[in-house]
């Protein structure tokens, strides 16, 4: 006995193509988001025989990254949240939390990678723009510049408030 399945009509189609597609960027979303953590693997894979990332043997890339980015990207989410706090606290002229010339290092690194993202952006063609995979990255690159930035502008009103009170004693 012979099986036929009937083709699907052009709505189906579409709703079926629409729903790979979400979950395509579903899987897509933890790079943007944890941006950070692909600079972080860079020294492995620039080292690694096969200049690929560290997977479980048997497991998608894009699944790993979706279980494990979110927890490896804790510490950068933990840095970016200082410095709103840190540019909050400027506000009222209260140097707390104070920043770190690391937290500081580290938010010049990402706002240089943002600016890179930026021109990228700029730079690129058509065929680029319609790429999902390449949107992703744009969009993690920009976010984190701009979560730098402002770290960085954290950092400086609280140098113009230490600066500004060491004056007045």
């Amino acid at each position: 006995m012979q099986i036929t399945i009937p083709p699907m009509t052009k709505d189906q189609q579409q709703a079926a193509d629409k729903a790979v597609r979400r979950d395509f960027l579903r899987m897509r979303v933890p790079v943007l988001l944890n941006f950070p953590v692909i600079l972080a693997e860079l020294p492995y894979v620039i080292a690694s025989p096969d200049k690929r990332e560290w997977t479980p043997r048997g497991m998608l890339i894009e699944e790993w990254r979706a279980l494990a980015w979110p927890f490896a990207g804790i510490f950068f989410w933990w840095c970016a949240g200082r410095g709103i706090e840190a540019l909050q606290g400027t506000r009222r002229s209260i140097v707390s939390p104070r920043l770190t010339w690391a937290e500081t290092g580290l938010a010049i690194v990402l706002l240089l990678v943002g600016l890179g993202t930026l021109v990228g952006l700029i730079t690129s063609t058509p065929d680029d723009r319609r790429d999902v995979q390449f949107l992703v990255l744009i969009g993690g690159g920009l976010l984190w510049g701009f979560l730098a930035g402002i770290t960085l502008t954290a950092r400086s009103l609280q140098w113009r408030v230490l600066k500004r009170s060491s004056q007045l004693t």
